[in-house]
């Protein structure tokens, strides 16, 4: 034993090459200021090692391991042991490293600084943190196995998320810690804890603010768990999931419960007692499963706040007897005005005519009428018995009333044939009108084009006929009425700054006869200009023969008066029409 020192500098004293008497138990206490060396609790034998009542604890030297603890140690217990100043070049990555397994490790009542490192490493059967101060910053603070854990009444800051590791294989008492994040948002996150392969046995967490916690927050199979008087935040999915014999959970605040947050199989009992939930969705409860015929789960003196319909719906199996059913409902607290159809909304997430997620059963209009006993709820400003509000408020068409009949095979199938039928007729509807839609279109576009590209028989009796294109074809002798062919439109429309030809019409050459093409232009004077008009016409000699066209067809005119007239043969001199 060492005591009473001021300042204690410890080096490697207590190997068998030291000293030669074999030390079991090592107890290091009262000092104000303890320095260690490398290897100062190295030893030959099963030792235990106690220190308690030490100010500050300082390293010497810096390493990346400071205590690699030697095979045969065997208990470590710190107690009233402030660590300052241990890591301060953040080289050492591991203060405590047990490479055996050791028998007990208790830490009680000490400042344990900031753990910007790990400061235990290794496996314990019997480990016991109680009443401990500490801030993490390292991403693996402590990482222990123990087959028994207690994490009581701890103060602790964490900066990162599952900094504390712990793996349970026996038993785990997690009691009265504050633990809070970087942002002074009581929870634990910066907890992670795991278990072994093999079933737990017990696992208590209470008296602790829990936080929002995180998905799989407990996965594990166990004989029983408890948790109580815990305060937390249910708003993420798979929480809870856990096998057990049996269950306790009491006098909890839950803020936020989540359609799957809660997944329990129970072998034998599962009591949620006293607790008070907030915001619980629909079938928060659901999946609270029952192992066999004889399991029993139990809601008693719960109150519930801001629910949403269907939030205590159960399993159907859990009403089958409603004599002596497996699910118990006791004085159920509901913070809301009394309805006529409160414990059905509460059971149901649906009507008989619009089933649900999982569908409801008969069994839930049976139970009612019990459960209407066990509720509680607001009528005006004063707690009242659902059932006796029921019987002074309530009519028989102001409770739903499921009827088994609705609930039938026959009438499901009757149901579903019907939904076939009028689905069959909706596709023939909808194919007819598809067959007239394209009908009117063809229609449509086939009388488009025909009033666009094809002239009708009417318009060409209408429309009139050029004068030349009309006849077939010219008698010897005769001469077209050229006049009658041209509108006086055209002929007041051309512009008067032709001077070489003024008033002049010409015709283009008739192709459709079949003969030479002509083209003329009439010049007609007064009756003293005669002389000029004959003196300009071509000699008969160099006339030719020509052939001349029926004019019976043309439509009789107006003639049109002209100062003179000239007519043009597009072959030889001789060809041209000098009779007039």
């Amino acid at each position: 034993m060492i005591s009473g020192c001021n300042n204690l500098i410890l080096g490697q004293i207590f190997t068998t090459n030291v000293r030669s008497q074999i030390i079991n138990t090592v107890v290091i206490f009262d000092i104000n200021k303890l320095t260690l060396k490398m290897d100062a609790l190295s030893f030959d034998n099963l030792t235990t090692v106690v220190m308690g009542n030490i100010q500050n604890i300082e390293m010497r030297k810096n390493a990346f391991e400071a205590f690699l603890l030697s095979k045969t140690f065997n208990k470590l217990y710190l107690e009233k042991v402030k660590l300052t100043r241990t890591n301060t070049r953040g080289i050492m990555k591991t203060l405590f490293h047990f490479p055996r397994k050791l028998s007990k490790l208790d830490v009680k009542d000490c400042s344990l600084g900031f753990l910007n490192y790990t400061l235990f490493r290794g496996e314990s059967f019997f480990v016991n943190i109680t009443n401990n101060k500490m801030i993490v910053e390292s991403e693996d603070a402590i990482e222990i196995t123990a087959n028994h854990l207690e994490f009581t009444h701890n103060d602790v800051e964490g900066k990162e998320l599952g900094a504390i590791n712990f793996r349970v294989l026996d038993t785990l008492n997690f009691i009265a810690n504050k633990m809070t994040d970087k942002d002074d948002y009581e929870g634990v996150n910066v907890l992670h804890v795991t278990f072994g392969e093999k079933m737990v046995k017990d696992v208590k967490i209470k008296n602790s603010t829990l936080g929002r916690l995180r998905g799989h927050f407990l996965d594990l199979d166990i004989e029983h768990i408890e948790i109580s008087d815990c305060s937390m935040k249910l708003d993420n999915e798979n929480i809870f999931n856990i096998n057990t014999d049996t269950m306790l959970f009491k006098d909890n605040v839950v803020e936020a419960v989540v359609t799957e947050a809660i997944s329990v199989t129970v072998a034998d009992h599962a009591d949620f007692v006293g607790n008070k939930f907030e915001h619980p969705q629909r079938e928060s409860f659901y999946n609270i499963l029952p192992v066999s015929n004889l399991t029993i789960i139990a809601f008693i003196n719960n109150t519930f706040k801001d629910f949403e319909p269907g939030f205590l719906k159960m399993r159907p199996d859990l009403y089958d007897k409603v004599e002596d059913p497996r699910i118990i409902f006791e004085n159920l607290t509901l913070e809301k005005s009394c309805d006529c159809t409160l414990s059905h909304s509460i059971l149901c997430t649906d009507t008989p005519d619009n089933p649900g997620m999982h569908g409801d059963g008969d069994h839930h209009g049976m139970f009612e009428d019990i459960l209407d006993q066990k509720i509680q709820c607001y009528f005006e400003t004063e707690m009242t018995n659902l059932s006796v509000y029921k019987t002074s408020e309530c009519s028989d068409k102001d409770i739903i009333v499921i009827k088994p009949v609705g609930r039938t095979v026959e009438s499901a199938s009757s149901w579903m044939w019907t939904g076939i039928v009028l689905g069959v007729v909706c596709l023939v509807v909808i194919a007819v009108l598809i067959v007239l839609r394209v009908k009117m279109i063809e229609q449509k576009m086939s009388r488009r084009a025909v009033d666009r590209f094809i002239v009708p028989a009417s318009r060409s009796k209408e429309a009139p006929v050029d004068a030349l294109e009309q006849a077939s074809y010219w008698e010897p002798g005769s001469l077209p009425d050229l006049l009658a062919a041209v509108p006086s439109s055209m002929a007041n429309s051309r512009s008067s700054s032709y001077h070489a030809y003024d008033n002049t019409l010409a015709i283009p050459e008739v192709t459709s006869l079949g003969k030479k093409a002509l083209s003329a232009s009439f010049y007609i004077g007064e009756d003293n200009q005669g002389e000029r008009d004959r003196s300009n016409t071509a000699p008969a000699s160099q006339t030719a023969p020509v052939s001349y066209r029926d004019t019976s067809l043309v439509v009789p005119s107006t003639p049109a008066k002209y100062e003179s007239m000239i007519i043009h043969g597009s072959g030889r001199s001789s060809d041209l029409i000098t009779e007039l």
